[in-house]
Protein backbone atom coordinates (compact mmCIF):
# COMPACT_ATOMS: atom_id res chain seq x y z
CA UNK A 1 0.00 0.00 0.00
CA UNK A 2 1.44 3.35 -0.89
CA UNK A 3 1.86 6.50 1.49
CA UNK A 4 -1.05 8.12 -0.22
CA UNK A 5 -3.19 4.57 -0.26
CA UNK A 6 -2.61 4.54 3.61
CA UNK A 7 -3.33 8.43 4.08
CA UNK A 8 -6.72 8.74 2.51
CA UNK A 9 -8.49 5.52 4.43
CA UNK A 10 -8.28 7.44 7.48
CA UNK A 11 -10.04 10.20 5.78
CA UNK A 12 -13.52 12.13 6.67
CA UNK A 13 -15.20 12.48 3.32
CA UNK A 14 -18.22 14.34 2.03
CA UNK A 15 -19.89 14.59 -1.42
CA UNK A 16 -19.12 18.20 -2.22
CA UNK A 17 -15.98 19.03 0.19
CA UNK A 18 -13.39 16.80 0.98
CA UNK A 19 -11.80 17.08 4.65
CA UNK A 20 -8.39 14.89 4.79
CA UNK A 21 -6.53 14.61 7.87
CA UNK A 22 -3.00 12.53 8.54
CA UNK A 23 -0.77 11.79 10.94
CA UNK A 24 2.06 11.68 8.24
CA UNK A 25 1.41 15.61 7.54
CA UNK A 26 0.29 17.14 4.24
CA UNK A 27 -0.39 15.13 1.06
CA UNK A 28 -0.37 16.29 -2.09
CA UNK A 29 -3.19 14.00 -3.91
CA UNK A 30 -3.15 14.16 -7.98
CA UNK A 31 -5.97 15.92 -9.55
CA UNK A 32 -7.22 12.89 -11.18
CA UNK A 33 -7.86 11.38 -8.18
CA UNK A 34 -10.30 13.51 -7.08
CA UNK A 35 -11.52 14.19 -10.63
CA UNK A 36 -15.17 13.46 -11.04
CA UNK A 37 -16.75 12.15 -14.63
CA UNK A 38 -19.65 11.36 -15.82
CA UNK A 39 -19.94 7.56 -17.89
CA UNK A 40 -23.34 7.09 -18.93
CA UNK A 41 -24.95 9.29 -17.43
CA UNK A 42 -23.90 8.37 -13.64
CA UNK A 43 -21.47 9.91 -11.98
CA UNK A 44 -17.90 8.47 -11.51
CA UNK A 45 -15.73 9.48 -8.11
CA UNK A 46 -12.54 7.64 -8.61
CA UNK A 47 -11.15 9.33 -5.07
CA UNK A 48 -14.42 7.86 -3.20
CA UNK A 49 -14.43 4.55 -5.10
CA UNK A 50 -10.48 4.05 -4.31
CA UNK A 51 -11.01 4.83 -0.69
CA UNK A 52 -14.05 2.68 -0.18
CA UNK A 53 -16.22 5.86 1.48
CA UNK A 54 -19.58 6.73 1.19
CA UNK A 55 -20.98 10.16 1.42
CA UNK A 56 -21.11 11.06 4.88
CA UNK A 57 -19.77 8.13 5.69
CA UNK A 58 -16.16 6.97 7.61
CA UNK A 59 -13.65 4.27 6.60
CA UNK A 60 -13.18 0.91 7.91
CA UNK A 61 -9.78 2.26 10.08
CA UNK A 62 -12.12 5.13 10.88
CA UNK A 63 -15.02 3.22 12.49
CA UNK A 64 -12.72 0.89 14.35
CA UNK A 65 -11.04 3.90 15.84
CA UNK A 66 -14.26 5.22 16.31
CA UNK A 67 -15.71 2.02 18.03
CA UNK A 68 -12.32 1.63 20.31
CA UNK A 69 -12.96 5.28 21.44
CA UNK A 70 -16.67 4.79 22.23
CA UNK A 71 -16.31 1.09 23.93
CA UNK A 72 -14.05 3.21 26.92
CA UNK A 73 -15.87 5.94 27.15
CA UNK A 74 -18.91 8.34 26.66
CA UNK A 75 -19.83 9.06 23.05
CA UNK A 76 -19.20 12.78 23.41
CA UNK A 77 -15.53 12.11 24.93
CA UNK A 78 -15.08 9.74 22.23
CA UNK A 79 -15.88 12.73 19.97
CA UNK A 80 -13.15 14.91 21.98
CA UNK A 81 -10.89 11.97 21.81
CA UNK A 82 -10.83 11.84 17.78
CA UNK A 83 -10.50 15.34 17.93
CA UNK A 84 -7.38 15.59 19.75
CA UNK A 85 -5.43 12.50 18.70
CA UNK A 86 -6.71 12.74 15.10
CA UNK A 87 -8.06 16.08 14.73
CA UNK A 88 -10.65 14.45 12.98
CA UNK A 89 -14.43 15.98 13.68
CA UNK A 90 -17.31 13.52 13.69
CA UNK A 91 -20.47 14.38 15.32
CA UNK A 92 -21.89 12.68 18.44
CA UNK A 93 -24.57 10.53 16.39
CA UNK A 94 -22.39 9.21 14.00
CA UNK A 95 -19.74 8.02 17.09
CA UNK A 96 -23.19 6.79 18.82
CA UNK A 97 -23.89 4.43 15.28
CA UNK A 98 -20.35 3.45 14.49
CA UNK A 99 -20.04 2.46 18.43
CA UNK A 100 -23.31 0.65 18.64
CA UNK A 101 -23.42 -1.29 15.39
CA UNK A 102 -19.50 -2.57 16.03
CA UNK A 103 -21.52 -3.70 19.65
CA UNK A 104 -23.80 -5.18 17.87
CA UNK A 105 -21.34 -7.29 15.44
CA UNK A 106 -19.09 -8.14 18.44
CA UNK A 107 -22.05 -9.82 19.99
CA UNK A 108 -22.47 -12.39 17.32
CA UNK A 109 -18.69 -12.87 16.80
CA UNK A 110 -18.36 -13.28 20.07
CA UNK A 111 -20.32 -16.56 20.24
CA UNK A 112 -18.35 -18.11 16.92
CA UNK A 113 -14.80 -17.88 18.91
CA UNK A 114 -12.36 -20.48 19.57
CA UNK A 115 -9.40 -20.93 21.53
CA UNK A 116 -7.87 -23.14 18.48
CA UNK A 117 -5.30 -24.40 20.69
CA UNK A 118 -4.43 -27.68 22.66
CA UNK A 119 -7.01 -28.95 24.99
CA UNK A 120 -6.55 -27.69 28.61
CA UNK A 121 -5.57 -29.62 31.14
CA UNK A 122 -7.03 -27.39 33.93
CA UNK A 123 -9.10 -24.67 33.75
CA UNK A 124 -10.35 -21.63 36.37
CA UNK A 125 -13.51 -20.63 36.21
CA UNK A 126 -15.45 -18.05 38.26
CA UNK A 127 -18.65 -16.00 37.67
CA UNK A 128 -20.52 -13.46 39.72
CA UNK A 129 -23.49 -10.59 38.97
CA UNK A 130 -23.13 -6.92 38.57
CA UNK A 131 -25.81 -4.69 38.42
CA UNK A 132 -26.25 -2.53 35.86
CA UNK A 133 -28.48 1.03 35.25
CA UNK A 134 -31.46 -0.28 32.55
CA UNK A 135 -34.01 1.82 31.46
CA UNK A 136 -37.45 0.66 30.04
CA UNK A 137 -40.27 2.23 28.19
CA UNK A 138 -43.72 0.92 28.63
CA UNK A 139 -45.94 0.26 25.87
CA UNK A 140 -49.20 3.38 24.57
CA UNK A 141 -51.64 0.70 25.03
CA UNK A 142 -50.44 -0.50 28.29
CA UNK A 143 -51.11 2.74 30.27
CA UNK A 144 -54.08 4.45 30.83
CA UNK A 145 -52.63 8.16 31.24
CA UNK A 146 -53.50 9.98 28.20
CA UNK A 147 -49.96 11.61 28.60
CA UNK A 148 -48.29 8.98 29.26
CA UNK A 149 -49.69 7.41 25.86
CA UNK A 150 -48.39 10.43 23.56
CA UNK A 151 -45.35 11.36 25.75
CA UNK A 152 -42.80 8.16 25.41
CA UNK A 153 -40.40 10.05 27.92
CA UNK A 154 -43.18 9.62 30.64
CA UNK A 155 -43.46 6.04 30.30
CA UNK A 156 -40.06 5.65 31.08
CA UNK A 157 -39.38 3.28 34.08
CA UNK A 158 -35.41 3.10 35.46
CA UNK A 159 -33.90 0.01 37.09
CA UNK A 160 -31.00 -1.64 38.21
CA UNK A 161 -30.56 -4.96 36.59
CA UNK A 162 -28.05 -7.71 37.19
CA UNK A 163 -25.76 -8.47 34.09
CA UNK A 164 -23.54 -11.47 34.96
CA UNK A 165 -19.57 -11.73 33.95
CA UNK A 166 -17.42 -15.16 34.17
CA UNK A 167 -13.87 -15.73 33.80
CA UNK A 168 -11.75 -19.00 31.80
CA UNK A 169 -8.14 -18.95 32.85
CA UNK A 170 -5.43 -21.63 32.17
CA UNK A 171 -3.64 -21.84 35.54
CA UNK A 172 -0.73 -21.51 33.41
CA UNK A 173 -1.59 -18.08 31.88
CA UNK A 174 -1.86 -14.92 32.45
CA UNK A 175 -5.21 -13.42 30.68
CA UNK A 176 -8.72 -15.36 30.82
CA UNK A 177 -11.38 -15.22 28.66
CA UNK A 178 -14.54 -13.53 29.55
CA UNK A 179 -17.83 -13.99 28.75
CA UNK A 180 -21.20 -11.73 29.64
CA UNK A 181 -25.00 -12.13 30.00
CA UNK A 182 -28.02 -10.35 31.13
CA UNK A 183 -30.24 -13.47 30.96
CA UNK A 184 -31.60 -16.01 33.76
CA UNK A 185 -29.80 -18.16 35.98
CA UNK A 186 -30.20 -20.97 33.20
CA UNK A 187 -28.37 -18.69 30.58
CA UNK A 188 -25.23 -18.08 32.52
CA UNK A 189 -24.05 -21.72 33.23
CA UNK A 190 -24.41 -22.04 29.65
CA UNK A 191 -22.53 -19.10 29.42
CA UNK A 192 -20.24 -20.37 31.54
CA UNK A 193 -19.96 -23.76 29.71
CA UNK A 194 -19.37 -22.31 26.74
CA UNK A 195 -17.02 -19.53 27.64
CA UNK A 196 -15.02 -22.90 28.96
CA UNK A 197 -15.28 -24.68 25.54
CA UNK A 198 -13.98 -21.66 23.72
CA UNK A 199 -10.89 -21.88 25.66
CA UNK A 200 -10.02 -25.14 24.51
CA UNK A 201 -11.82 -27.53 27.42
CA UNK A 202 -12.77 -31.31 26.39
CA UNK A 203 -14.17 -34.62 28.53
CA UNK A 204 -10.88 -34.84 30.08
CA UNK A 205 -10.24 -31.12 31.18
CA UNK A 206 -10.54 -30.50 35.13
CA UNK A 207 -12.49 -27.45 35.87
CA UNK A 208 -11.98 -25.38 39.15
CA UNK A 209 -14.57 -23.09 40.07
CA UNK A 210 -14.60 -20.32 42.46
CA UNK A 211 -17.37 -18.26 43.73
CA UNK A 212 -19.57 -16.81 46.62
CA UNK A 213 -22.16 -18.03 48.72
CA UNK A 214 -24.72 -17.79 45.90
CA UNK A 215 -26.82 -20.99 45.33
CA UNK A 216 -27.11 -20.22 41.47
CA UNK A 217 -23.81 -20.37 41.35
CA UNK A 218 -22.90 -23.67 42.93
CA UNK A 219 -25.71 -24.91 41.20
CA UNK A 220 -25.04 -24.12 37.66
CA UNK A 221 -21.53 -25.34 38.33
CA UNK A 222 -22.72 -28.64 39.24
CA UNK A 223 -25.43 -28.63 36.18
CA UNK A 224 -22.64 -28.03 33.85
CA UNK A 225 -19.33 -29.83 34.53
CA UNK A 226 -20.24 -32.58 37.36
CA UNK A 227 -17.49 -34.51 38.13
CA UNK A 228 -15.36 -33.21 35.72
CA UNK A 229 -14.67 -29.88 38.63
CA UNK A 230 -15.16 -29.06 41.99
CA UNK A 231 -16.36 -25.78 43.68
CA UNK A 232 -15.00 -23.60 46.11
CA UNK A 233 -16.10 -20.85 48.41
CA UNK A 234 -14.58 -17.83 48.04
CA UNK A 235 -12.33 -17.99 50.90
CA UNK A 236 -12.47 -14.12 51.52
CA UNK A 237 -16.27 -13.85 51.62
CA UNK A 238 -15.96 -16.82 53.95
CA UNK A 239 -13.47 -13.69 55.97
CA UNK A 240 -16.19 -11.67 56.21
CA UNK A 241 -18.79 -13.77 57.84
CA UNK A 242 -15.96 -14.65 60.56
CA UNK A 243 -14.97 -11.24 60.84
CA UNK A 244 -18.48 -10.28 61.68
CA UNK A 245 -18.78 -13.35 63.84
CA UNK A 246 -15.84 -12.45 65.75
CA UNK A 247 -17.59 -9.75 67.52
CA UNK A 248 -19.25 -12.07 69.59
CA UNK A 249 -16.72 -14.61 69.79
CA UNK A 250 -13.88 -12.66 71.23
CA UNK A 251 -14.31 -11.60 74.57
CA UNK A 252 -11.84 -8.80 74.56
CA UNK A 253 -12.28 -6.40 72.04
CA UNK A 254 -9.06 -5.19 71.37
CA UNK A 255 -7.97 -5.51 68.06
CA UNK A 256 -4.97 -7.54 68.30
CA UNK A 257 -7.05 -9.82 70.12
CA UNK A 258 -9.89 -10.40 67.05
CA UNK A 259 -6.79 -10.88 64.74
CA UNK A 260 -5.40 -13.56 66.64
CA UNK A 261 -8.72 -15.57 66.82
CA UNK A 262 -9.47 -14.87 62.81
CA UNK A 263 -5.93 -15.62 61.67
CA UNK A 264 -6.75 -19.19 63.91
CA UNK A 265 -10.01 -20.01 62.10
CA UNK A 266 -8.68 -18.96 58.50
CA UNK A 267 -5.70 -21.21 59.25
CA UNK A 268 -8.09 -24.23 60.35
CA UNK A 269 -9.95 -23.58 57.18
CA UNK A 270 -7.06 -23.79 54.86
CA UNK A 271 -6.23 -26.83 56.59
CA UNK A 272 -9.69 -28.36 56.05
CA UNK A 273 -10.46 -28.19 59.63
CA UNK A 274 -14.14 -26.95 59.26
CA UNK A 275 -15.63 -28.79 61.74
CA UNK A 276 -13.41 -26.90 64.38
CA UNK A 277 -14.20 -24.34 63.15
CA UNK A 278 -17.64 -24.58 63.54
CA UNK A 279 -17.41 -26.18 66.81
CA UNK A 280 -16.02 -23.02 68.32
CA UNK A 281 -18.69 -20.85 66.56
CA UNK A 282 -21.47 -23.34 67.55
CA UNK A 283 -20.51 -22.24 71.54
CA UNK A 284 -21.25 -18.42 70.75
CA UNK A 285 -24.32 -18.96 68.59
CA UNK A 286 -27.33 -16.68 69.39
CA UNK A 287 -30.54 -18.22 70.25
CA UNK A 288 -33.43 -18.99 67.04
CA UNK A 289 -35.49 -16.03 69.15
CA UNK A 290 -32.12 -13.51 68.02
CA UNK A 291 -33.18 -11.82 64.30
CA UNK A 292 -30.43 -13.05 61.57
CA UNK A 293 -29.80 -9.43 61.20
CA UNK A 294 -28.44 -9.47 64.88
CA UNK A 295 -26.79 -13.20 65.29
CA UNK A 296 -23.53 -12.88 63.08
CA UNK A 297 -22.43 -15.60 64.51
CA UNK A 298 -25.37 -18.05 63.79
CA UNK A 299 -25.12 -16.34 60.27
CA UNK A 300 -21.39 -17.88 59.85
CA UNK A 301 -22.05 -21.12 61.43
CA UNK A 302 -25.13 -21.71 58.72
CA UNK A 303 -22.92 -20.46 56.08
CA UNK A 304 -20.11 -22.95 56.72
CA UNK A 305 -22.33 -25.90 57.44
CA UNK A 306 -24.36 -25.74 54.19
CA UNK A 307 -21.46 -25.37 52.31
CA UNK A 308 -18.58 -27.60 53.70
CA UNK A 309 -18.35 -29.81 50.54
CA UNK A 310 -17.14 -26.41 49.25
CA UNK A 311 -14.02 -25.75 51.31
CA UNK A 312 -11.44 -27.97 50.26
CA UNK A 313 -9.05 -25.10 50.50
CA UNK A 314 -6.46 -27.42 51.29
CA UNK A 315 -6.32 -29.57 48.23
CA UNK A 316 -6.89 -26.15 45.87
CA UNK A 317 -3.48 -24.74 47.56
CA UNK A 318 -1.57 -27.76 47.06
CA UNK A 319 -2.81 -27.53 43.57
CA UNK A 320 -1.68 -23.71 43.43
CA UNK A 321 -5.56 -23.30 42.48
CA UNK A 322 -6.82 -19.50 43.69
CA UNK A 323 -9.61 -19.82 46.74
CA UNK A 324 -10.16 -16.76 46.07
CA UNK A 325 -13.06 -15.06 43.56
CA UNK A 326 -10.45 -12.02 42.94
CA UNK A 327 -10.54 -12.25 39.35
CA UNK A 328 -14.34 -12.10 38.57
CA UNK A 329 -14.11 -8.96 41.47
CA UNK A 330 -11.73 -7.33 38.80
CA UNK A 331 -13.87 -8.21 35.84
CA UNK A 332 -16.79 -6.34 36.78
CA UNK A 333 -14.66 -3.14 37.37
CA UNK A 334 -12.71 -3.12 34.00
CA UNK A 335 -14.60 -5.03 31.75
CA UNK A 336 -18.38 -4.25 32.84
CA UNK A 337 -18.63 -1.01 35.34
CA UNK A 338 -16.23 1.05 33.88
CA UNK A 339 -18.30 1.89 31.06
CA UNK A 340 -21.69 0.67 31.68
CA UNK A 341 -22.16 2.80 35.57
CA UNK A 342 -20.74 6.47 34.00
CA UNK A 343 -22.47 8.57 36.18
CA UNK A 344 -25.70 9.94 34.64
CA UNK A 345 -25.98 6.90 31.95
CA UNK A 346 -29.26 4.83 31.73
CA UNK A 347 -28.98 1.97 29.16
CA UNK A 348 -31.66 0.11 27.13
CA UNK A 349 -31.23 -3.83 28.04
CA UNK A 350 -29.93 -4.49 24.19
CA UNK A 351 -27.74 -1.84 23.88
CA UNK A 352 -25.29 -2.62 27.08
CA UNK A 353 -25.78 -5.77 26.65
CA UNK A 354 -24.05 -5.34 23.06
CA UNK A 355 -21.70 -3.12 24.50
CA UNK A 356 -20.52 -5.49 27.23
CA UNK A 357 -19.97 -7.32 24.51
CA UNK A 358 -17.77 -5.17 22.63
CA UNK A 359 -15.72 -4.78 25.49
CA UNK A 360 -15.25 -8.45 25.42
CA UNK A 361 -13.72 -8.38 22.55
CA UNK A 362 -11.36 -6.06 23.55
CA UNK A 363 -10.62 -8.03 26.52
CA UNK A 364 -9.84 -11.31 24.83
CA UNK A 365 -7.87 -10.05 22.74
CA UNK A 366 -10.02 -10.33 20.02
CA UNK A 367 -9.84 -6.56 18.43
CA UNK A 368 -8.04 -7.73 15.45
CA UNK A 369 -9.67 -10.39 14.46
CA UNK A 370 -13.41 -8.91 15.01
CA UNK A 371 -11.81 -6.12 12.45
CA UNK A 372 -10.27 -7.90 10.38
CA UNK A 373 -12.99 -9.94 9.55
CA UNK A 374 -14.90 -6.94 8.61
CA UNK A 375 -12.54 -6.42 6.44
CA UNK A 376 -12.45 -9.79 4.53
Amino acid sequence: MSKLDATIQAFWVTEKKLQWYSTFGTIVVEEQVLRESRVGGSVKRPFRDTIKVSSHGCSLPLQRRIADFGAERSGRNAVAALAEHYSIEVPLYTVDAITQAAAKEANIFNQQQSSGENPAVIQITQIDGSMVPIVDFARAEDVLDPDKKADKRKRRQCQWKEIRVCSTRDPSKADARYGVSFGGVLEAGLMMRMNCEQEGMDENTYIHGVGDGASWIADQFEKQFGTQGSFLLDFYHTGDYLGAASESCVHSKTPAEKKKWMDRQKKRLKENQHGQVLKTLEKFKESDGVADANAPVRQCWRYLKNRQDQLDYQGAIAQDLPIGSGEIESAHRHLIQQRLKLSGAWWLKETASNMAQLRVTRANQLWDAFWNQKAA
